[in-house]
């Protein structure tokens, strides 16, 4: 009995001492950041890792959240914390919120959920992660969240991540710290300038690393940023010694070691004695893209020791592991030599050092095959034959003794149109023939593919949103069954009102180059990042009707625009055939980051590409 009594003072007493502490924490914290753009004010935030000899850690993070708008209310109100039953653990220490007035409102426990977070709902096969969900009762602008809770790691493979020390909304006081027996080796990065604190220690058997940041204004949102990783402040980690370490582990379990007989038995049925590994390679991804389906998995999380390729050729689906490993047992059993799996890092964050020098499991994009310079995902009859979703990126490739290496693709994105206009004296048709590369060949065969031709119409008159032009007839795609083909298809549009007639002029008007970059900004806070390749050629051809003479043929153009020693150009040359105007077009803008200062020149430039003075043709 004095046994509980104690244990119950005891506990009264710890609660009164983080209580007090709360209090203190809202009441006499030094705010001095710039609140105008903020949702919510991260007044106190404590993340501690501690990481044991074989691996398993502890995280316990803890901080104190003050709202100030109702979107802050919108997007905390629900705090959710995703974990790996497999191998984690979790347990909410404390979640209250605190009023303007001072009093805690608890969070009830019919409040508080775990559930299985969207992406296992997905694909349950592959993907085993749940959500804890903290539904705060009371919370307004004004109120503060308070929460600590620790997750458990005992999975045992090295630890790595990346932790931001600045993020949406600004922090007061964040404080990171790492702690790990002598016997590990940390590879940590992080800002070195005068908002990053750093401090070393040694406690007893562990080493301790600690970052911190006072008043961290918060990242502004705008269009075409580069990542947190590289505008921000992250603490980016790893007890891996290197990413050779880090792929070997990993890929080393996809070597096919032993080939179930049936294997065998396939390729002989499949192939001809004559054919060449390149004819190999197309038969076995042709086979496994008909007769496969591939599951999502979070690859950067998932085990990489494969189902038994029994078991996966019984079933006919699988992870991107798994159809990794059989496409290799087909590949060996065909005799494709130098065939390996490759990992393909963020190709976002390719210009980022640290992807390179620091091996975190969270840089890891894909899981594919690698052949000859080229790469391949297997098991989607959507997915173009030696593409794999990337323009170029960091991959690391083999079985061991692996090294990080520059990837280009030879399928790099690139769009061709034909346009024929035939100008009547009522109305306006154009016939247009495309040809896609990349990942908008990609894109079309996922979107269209499938469906049925009256779906097809609707949706791609939809996405054509053009209000003048009605289309007539198409889109009639012409090599959805060739996977190893550029796309290829073409459409009819009939528009009423593409000749303008104003005052003394007549004018017809064909379309801009269409470019998915907003350069509405005048200045910009950040850096302007290019995520996706244009490289666009156009052939244009205008039949007149008698009635209409050229007036003023557009004439020839051209404009540059080089960053990084990177260049972005439009080309516009235009020549008359009798009644005839011929116009050509291309315009190439290559991924990259464009400097804030240089933005100014490079919005200039994407804006000349627009101009709509350079698509008139005027007529008389």
């Amino acid at each position: 009995m004095k046994r509980n009594i104690l244990l119950l003072i005891l506990f009264a007493v710890i609660f009164t001492l983080f209580a007090d502490r709360i209090d203190d924490i809202i009441q006499n914290s030094n705010i001095d950041v710039d609140l105008e753009d903020a949702s919510a004010l991260n007044l106190h935030t404590r993340v501690t890792l501690d990481v044991e000899e074989d691996f398993t850690y502890q995280r316990n993070t803890f901080y104190i959240k003050k709202i100030l708008s109702y979107k802050g209310k919108k997007r905390y109100s629900d705090v959710k914390i995703s974990y790996y039953p497999e191998y984690e653990s979790i347990k909410i220490n404390e979640c209250f919120s605190v009023d303007r007035e001072g009093n805690r409102i608890a969070v009830p426990e019919n409040h508080i959920y775990d559930l299985d977070d969207q992406m296992s709902v997905f694909s349950p096969e592959f993907i085993n992660r749940r959500e804890m969900i903290i539904n705060f009762p009371q919370v307004e602008p004004g109120y503060y969240i308070v929460i600590d809770y620790t997750i458990t790691n005992t999975r045992k493979r090295p630890v790595s991540g990346i932790e931001h020390l600045q993020e949406s909304n600004p922090f007061v006081d964040k404080e990171f710290t790492i702690t790990f027996p002598h016997s590990l080796k940390l590879k940590a990065s992080y800002k070195k300038d005068k908002s990053v604190n750093h401090k070393e220690d040694i406690r007893g058997i562990k080493h301790i690393r600690t970052w911190s940041v006072q008043n961290m204004p918060l990242i502004k949102k705008e269009e075409n940023q580069p990542s947190y990783l590289i505008i921000g402040s992250p603490i980016i980690y790893s007890f891996y010694d290197s990413w050779q370490e880090n792929a070997s582990l990993k890929l080393s379990k996809l070597r096919p070691d032993s080939i179930p007989e049936f294997i065998p038995e396939i390729i002989e049925d499949l192939m001809k004695n004559d054919d060449s590994e390149d004819e190999k390679l197309l038969i076995i991804y042709k086979y496994m893209a008909k007769k496969f389906i591939s599951k999502h998995s979070l690859i950067n999380e998932i085990d990489f020791t494969p189902l038994s390729l029994e078991k996966i050729f019984a079933q006919k689906y699988g992870s991107e592991r798994d159809l990794v490993a059989l496409f290799l047992a087909f590949a060996k059993a065909a005799k494709i030599e130098e065939i390996y799996p490759a990992l393909i890092l963020e190709e976002k964050n390719r210009s980022l050092k640290e992807q390179i020098s620091i091996a975190v499991d969270d840089f890891i994009m894909g899981l594919v095959i690698f052949k000859n310079g080229k790469l391949y995902i297997p098991g989607s009859d959507k997915i173009p034959y030696g593409y794999a979703g990337t323009n170029g990126a960091n991959i690391l490739a083999g079985y061991d003794n692996i090294k990080i290496s520059e990837y280009k693709s030879q399928l790099e994105d690139k769009e061709s149109y034909s346009y024929k206009y035939f100008l009547t004296d009522e109305q306006v048709l154009e016939e247009i023939k495309a040809e896609l590369t990349g990942s908008l060949n990609l894109e079309m065969r996922y979107r269209y593919m499938h469906e049925t031709e009256e779906k097809r119409k609707i949706w791609f008159n939809n996405s054509l949103n053009i209000q003048s032009a009605k289309l007539i007839s198409g889109p009639d795609f012409h090599n959805f069954d060739k996977i190893d083909e550029n796309l290829r298809f073409d459409y009819t549009l009939q528009y009423s009102d593409l000749i303008v007639k104003q005052d003394k002029f007549t004018y017809f008007k064909i379309d801009k180059p269409k470019i998915k970059l907003n350069v509405a900004k005048i200045e910009r806070e950040y850096d302007y990042q290019i995520f996706s390749t244009v490289n666009r050629n156009e052939n244009t051809t205008i039949k007149l009707y008698d009635k209409y003479k050229i007036l003023n043929p557009p004439a020839e153009y051209s404009v540059e625009f080089t960053f990084n020693g990177k260049k972005a150009y439009y080309k516009y040359q235009t020549t008359l055939d009798n009644k005839e105007i011929l116009i050509k077009r291309e315009l190439f803008i290559p991924t990259g980051i464009v400097s804030k200062e240089d933005y100014p020149k490079f919005r200039e430039f994407i804006l000349s590409v627009q101009n709509s003075m350079n698509s008139m043709v005027f007529l008389k």
